[in-house]
């Protein structure tokens, strides 16, 4: 994980004051203390998707859909997104679909990154970055990211 530079964290730090998430759900953490790079990190992601929950009460006919969730049944969450968007499934969008969930071995171009590519090998371990995580580490993204989680989870059901 690269180290932040401080002009990054200085905005984070105003956005998160200024955010009602924060101020409701966060209002234990002191953003004024020295924290760690890892907690900006998980700021950052608190703050883009309280954008996004904003944009759903702006647009209620727009949906959410989770990385995992895709990853784990990629193709009932693209039937999914397609019926949403009142489109058909055709053959490119089935190779697409078996390619980049890792159930076919030949790429229609080079996969590159494993981590950051779309194509993915059946080895392919969405939960990776954990590994390089202590416990403690993950417990603290939890503590800043949980209940925006579960606030986006709530919304996704009511979809």
């Amino acid at each position: 994980m690269s180290p932040l530079p401080d002009k990054v964290k200085n905005r984070l730090r105003i956005e998160a004051s200024n955010s009602d998430y924060f101020k409701t759900h966060l209002s234990h953490k002191k953003l004024d203390a020295e924290l760690k790079d890892i907690e900006y990190y998980a700021i950052n992601w608190a703050l883009y998707h309280e954008k996004a929950l904003a944009l759903k009460t702006e647009f209620s006919s727009a949906s959410i859909y989770f990385y995992d969730e895709i990853m784990e049944n990629p193709r009932k969450e693209i039937e999914h997104i397609f019926s949403n968007l009142h489109l058909e499934i055709c053959d490119e969008v089935e190779t697409y679909i078996a390619q980049s969930s890792g159930q076919k071995s030949n790429y229609l171009k080079d996969a590159g990154d494993q981590y950051y590519s779309v194509y993915r090998d059946s080895s392919f371990n969405k939960d990776s970055w954990k590994d390089e995580l202590t416990q403690k580490e993950i417990d603290l993204i939890d503590s800043y990211c949980s209940t925006m989680y579960e606030k986006l989870s709530e919304l996704k059901a009511q979809s």
